[in-house]
């Protein structure tokens, strides 16, 4: 497992927390270099490690604060911890102006702090607090959404850089003025604390990462890399070629005044600052450049994107007709590929019999460039690339990309709309079709009835000789003892604009014969308001026919079904007699039944009980004189005696579970197995046996407690019998939710069966292992069949050879 990138901030805080846990074991165990790292210099006083803690807890809380912005808890603590260290350190700072004694400062290891017997022992040294108070205002404003306050905050942050930097240069220059006050030596800034507080202000830094100097540090640009480089080697060079001169001074080899180390130490800060304004300016320059390069880009993106999402095949075209643009839909619809389509003359993609049309349009569209449709009136065909040639429609639109006046231009394959036209087309023929075939006509006319417009297949079928009618004419088409019934609704109709239907007969003026019609009127009003009627008219004289013969045949079978309902009663009456005896007969069968199996199970068991009552004695007091051969005899006879009994037993109750009702109840599943196990635990065979039997936590079922508990008795018994042969009997009793269903389950490590045989499991008499090797009468998995088949449910056994078995039971 990997670990999780620290954040900038982070790492500072948790070095500087570092540093200042190291000042305070110093402190603790006298330990001078973990105080001052060089001998012979000012040590990281107790009360600045303390403080420098509190600021590196709180540049940590900062990225507690980024996850949790509005969290009062943490906003608090951070706010509380820099004020206290602020107003530390501005006592500390009184304290020096007005040469106060010691006070806060000997809080932290007084005894040691004493032994120093400075001026101001334990005292921060003013550099300290001055780097101090500028990172508490650093921290302060580091979230103001003020502008003027954050740039208070980043310039703060320079500061604390800029101040331990100066100190940290006096010690590689041996110049003390730069880190300490010549007349009192031991308050100065020590490097331990010069370190912390450069680390600190690169944390805080970082909480502006797009910002100062930061941001340029993090810039990738190409000016950006080599400010970097250049700050690098000015700050850094400077500090080995020092380190250097002041081996040589401390070896008295080299002489070199104060001064040239105050200049030379202005002199590498002014040049740091200027490389490093230099560096922000170009960097920002740069930025801009590359946020217009991506602004270019981003709207170049959008409009190849916009291109793309187009719904029809888009094809961008220059003066000369050369494609220079397209999108998937283009290379969909025309079969090329992108490289193929570039550069390829747009009339490529138009038959040789269009190359005149198309040069001719796109010198005149380039005269007087607007958009314009082609292919509303005159169909255009395209060719793909395979030769098959299609039928398109093309949209054109002028459009300027980079200066240069281009034809944007829309492709649709129309394939699809000519196909419906011809459609609609062949429907309203096939329309008229079915008006002749179905026999439909249709009239108009106004409100006044004078005029009546009819149809040509309407004259066809009744036998009108012209188009228009009058209302005598029309009137002499009706049936005259309809015509009053038709006349009356039409006009109760007009009256309210209500649309009617009507079934009235038409007779042919040419042949006199008569027809059976279905009238349908539809009322609606022109744009001046007047009413208009429209007609319907069906001949309907062979369905009326056809309807008269069927009700002439409903008649007929209607009285053939009462016919067949009167019959079928005397039957069902004379088969509810034969039931009801049949009833009685079996009732008296069942229980003449009932009395024979007790009868049998009485004269059985009376003979049984003689034989074993008599191989009891012989066993008890003959068994000396018996020999061997004869105890084997009688061992035999006292077994199959049992055998009997158990086997009239177990018939009996087969017998009976047909007969009992259920007396339904809760049952406590658990229990009844616990218990059946520790009764059949008190039988002989099962005395001394090695046997782990668990029961897990079972839904309560409902079911007769009788004959479950014998279910029950039968799936231990068999699971008891069968694991005989093993050294350590396992049972598992359980249960599964199978299919929706609480399925229960007895599981054992015994002998299992054979898969193929498993159709004989629950059958009567049928045993899959030898009587000799385990006893049993072959009914006991019967009686669980039939007692779960009796309670709605389901019961079946799975089993691995020589490896156990598992049978499953299922209750409603």
């Amino acid at each position: 497992m990997g670990f999780r990138k620290l954040s900038l901030t982070t790492a500072c805080s948790c070095t500087v927390v570092v540093l200042c846990l190291m000042v305070c074991l110093g402190w603790q165990y006298n330990i001078a270099i973990l105080r001052s790292i060089l001998p012979g210099v000012p040590e990281t006083t107790p009360l600045t490690a303390m403080l420098l803690l509190l600021l590196g807890f709180t540049l940590a809380l900062t990225q507690v604060r980024s996850k949790h912005a509005t969290h009062p808890t943490y906003i608090s603590a951070y706010q509380i911890i820099i004020i206290v260290v602020l107003l530390i350190a501005l006592f500390t700072g009184i304290q020096y102006l007005f040469n106060l004694s010691p006070s806060i400062e000997t809080i932290f290891f007084p005894e040691k702090i004493k032994v120093q017997n400075t001026a101001f022992s334990g005292r921060p040294s003013g550099r300290t607090v001055i780097t101090l108070i500028l990172s508490c205002a650093a921290l302060f404003f580091a979230y103001s959404k003020k502008r003027n306050l954050q740039n208070i905050a980043i310039v703060s942050s320079l500061m604390v850089l800029v101040l331990p930097w100066i100190a940290l240069f006096g010690y590689s220059t041996a110049t003390v003025e730069l880190y300490l006050i010549p007349e009192f030596p031991e308050t100065g800034m020590s490097p331990i604390t010069a370190v912390a507080f450069i680390v600190l202000s690169i944390g805080i830094m970082d909480l502006w990462p797009n910002k100062g100097l930061m941001a340029l540090f993090r810039s990738t640009t190409q000016s950006a890399r080599m400010s970097k480089t250049l700050v690098l080697i000015v700050i850094l060079i400077p500090f080995a070629l020092n380190w250097v001169v002041h081996f040589y001074i401390e070896n008295g080899q080299l002489d070199v005044p104060i001064n040239f180390a105050f200049e030379w130490g202005f002199f590498i800060l002014l040049l740091a600052g200027v490389i490093i304004w230099g560096g922000i300016l170009i960097n920002k320059r740069d930025l801009e450049k590359e946020e217009l390069h991506d602004s270019l880009r981003q709207a170049e993106e959008q409009f190849r994107t916009l291109i793309e999402l187009a719904p029809d095949a888009m094809i961008i075209a220059n003066g000369n007709a050369d494609i220079i643009l397209i999108n998937e839909k283009s290379r969909k619809l025309f079969g090329y590929t992108e490289d193929e389509m570039l550069g390829m003359p747009i009339q490529s993609l138009l038959p040789d019999q269009f190359l005149n049309f198309s040069k001719e349009l796109r010198n005149v569209y380039f005269q007087s460039a607007q958009t314009r449709t082609i292919g509303d009136k005159k169909t255009m065909i395209g060719v793909k690339k395979s030769g098959e040639e299609f039928p398109i429609e093309i949209g054109l639109s002028p459009i300027k990309i980079k200066s240069e006046l281009m034809i944007s231009a829309i492709v649709r394959d129309i394939s699809k709309r000519i196909q419906a036209e011809d459609e609609i087309k062949s429907y309203i023929r096939n329309l008229g079709l079915v008006k002749k075939i179905a026999r439909i006509g249709y009239y108009e006319t106004d409100s006044g009835l004078d005029r009546f417009e009819v149809s040509e297949n309407l004259c066809n079928m009744f036998g009108a000789s012209k188009r228009i009618l009058s209302r005598e004419e029309m009137r002499g088409l009706l049936h005259p003892d309809d015509l009053k019934k038709f006349k009356g609704i039409l006009d109760r109709a007009l009256e309210k604009e209500e649309n009617f239907e009507l079934e009235f007969r038409i007779i042919n003026p040419l042949t006199h014969e008569t027809f059976q019609v279905k009238n349908f009127n539809y009322f609606s009003r022109d744009s001046l308001g007047n009413i208009q009627v429209l007609g319907l008219m069906q001949d309907i004289t062979q369905e009326k026919k056809v309807q008269n013969d069927i009700l002439k045949l409903n008649k007929s079978l209607e009285q053939k079904v009462k016919d067949r309902t009167a019959a079928l009663k005397d039957a069902n009456d004379n088969l509810e007699k034969t039931v009801k005896l049949r009833t009685e007969q079996l009732e008296v069968t069942n229980k003449e039944l009932e009395s024979f199996s007790y009868s049998v199970s009485h004269d059985l068991r009376a003979p049984l009980r003689a034989i074993t009552g008599f191989s009891s004695f012989l066993q008890r007091d003959f068994e000396a004189s018996l020999g061997d051969e004869g105890k084997r005899f009688l061992s035999i006879i006292v077994r199959n005696t049992s055998l009997m009994g158990q086997l009239i037993d177990d018939i009996l109750v087969f017998s009976r579970l047909n007969r009992s009702e259920l007396a339904t109840t809760q049952l406590n599943l658990k229990t009844i197995f616990n218990t059946v196990y520790l009764r059949l635990l008190e039988e002989k065979e099962n005395k001394g046996r090695n046997i782990e039997f668990i029961v897990d936590n079972l839904p309560h079922a409902q079911g007769d407690r009788a004959m479950i508990t014998q279910v029950i008795v039968n799936l231990v018994s068999n699971a008891l019998k069968y694991t005989e042969t093993k050294e350590k009997t396992h049972i598992h009793v359980g249960c599964q939710n199978i299919n929706d269903s609480a399925t229960y389950f007895i599981k054992d490590n015994g002998v299992g069966f054979d898969e193929r045989h498993k159709s004989k499991l629950f059958k009567v008499f049928q045993r899959l292992h030898n009587e000799r090797d385990f006893r049993g009468t072959g009914i006991g998995l019967a009686i669980v069949k039939r007692v779960i088949t009796k309670h709605g449910g389901k019961v079946w056994g799975e089993s691995v050879l020589n490896e156990g078995a598992t049978f499953y039971f299922t209750l409603t």
